[in-house]
């Protein structure tokens, strides 16, 4: 096992890696590539050079080298600019003194003439507009037509009556409206007679005696409960009248719990199963009833 060593919390330099040798490809560097272009788009040999891709292709009429393509010629060419631009030249003309013509305006008139400015007239528009709509011609005159002066409307057989045309209109409006309501109480009908059915007097009959029987029932055990309990009767000494009539319980204002949670909760139960009962007979009091059916 190697021991510890102060000296290794020093960083070593690690050694250099070696470079990998060059590449070098296998393939000979002049080999004209294959379908190679070069050289070839101004000339009528053939579009492409060394179709079969061979090392040592034979020379065609065209290289596939252009001399200078890259570099410039081969020959050493150094411009001469007193050359330049003196293939067409002509000896310059006389120089003259330049003059405007007939282009330059007018000199500026120093002494500008004061234009003349008309006073502002004092003039009420106000009064002036109401002066012109009075004495403005109206009516018939302003086309050119004298008002018949002698006819007198109010003295026409049919002045201050409605038109006859807006008595025929009022008709037909009324005749419209009435069909209308004619035929929303026809579908109320119809749609009443499909949801439900009117309730033969010996079922009504049947039907509240035994609500007054459950009635009886449930108010029976509601007096088993409410004594236990009590009550504190308002000051104007109201009474609410439950059961169509045939009991009444006395309205409190508040009360004194002696009971369990248990007879507080039954006797809730009695007083909503008492209001339901109470709410049903009445309805079956009023006469006729629809049944509905869902």
């Amino acid at each position: 096992m190697a021991e510890e060593s102060i000296y290794d919390l020093i960083p070593k330099v690690s050694p250099p890696k070696p470079k990998p040798p060059r590449y070098v490809s296998k393939f000979p560097s002049d080999v004209p590539p294959s379908y190679s272009t070069f050289g070839r788009a101004k000339h009528s040999a053939s579009g492409a050079h060394n179709v079969a891709g061979e090392f040592s292709p034979k020379e065609p009429s065209h290289s596939h080298k252009k001399g200078g393509a890259t570099f410039g010629t081969s020959s050493p060419h150094k411009p001469d600019f007193s050359k330049y631009k003196t293939k067409k030249i002509k000896d310059l003309p006389a120089p003259k003194k330049f003059t405007y013509g007939e282009r330059r305006k007018p000199k500026l008139d120093t002494k500008l003439e004061k234009k003349h400015v008309p006073k502002r007239e004092k003039k009420n528009f106000v009064t002036q507009n109401a002066v012109n709509n009075i004495l403005e011609v109206h009516g018939m005159e302003a086309w050119g037509k004298k008002p018949d002066t002698k006819t007198r409307f109010v003295n026409k057989a049919d002045y201050g009556k409605v038109p006859e045309y807006l008595k025929g209109i009022k008709a037909d409006i009324k005749a419209e409206k009435e069909f209308i309501d004619h035929m929303l109480e026809k579908n109320k009908a119809a749609e009443t007679e499909s949801r439900g059915r009117m309730m033969d007097e010996q079922e009504r009959q049947e039907l509240l005696i035994a609500l007054k029987v459950k009635w009886q029932e449930v108010n029976e055990k509601y007096s088993q409960v409410n004594h236990k309990f009590v009550h504190v009767a308002p000051s104007d000494g109201s009474k609410n009248t439950k059961g169509g009539g045939k009991k009444n319980r006395t309205r409190i204002s508040h009360m004194s719990e002696t009971g369990t949670v248990g007879e507080t909760k039954r006797k809730e139960q009695y007083e909503k199963e008492l209001d339901e009962l109470d709410a049903a007979i009445k309805k079956l009091s009023r006469g006729a009833v629809l049944v509905v059916e869902d």
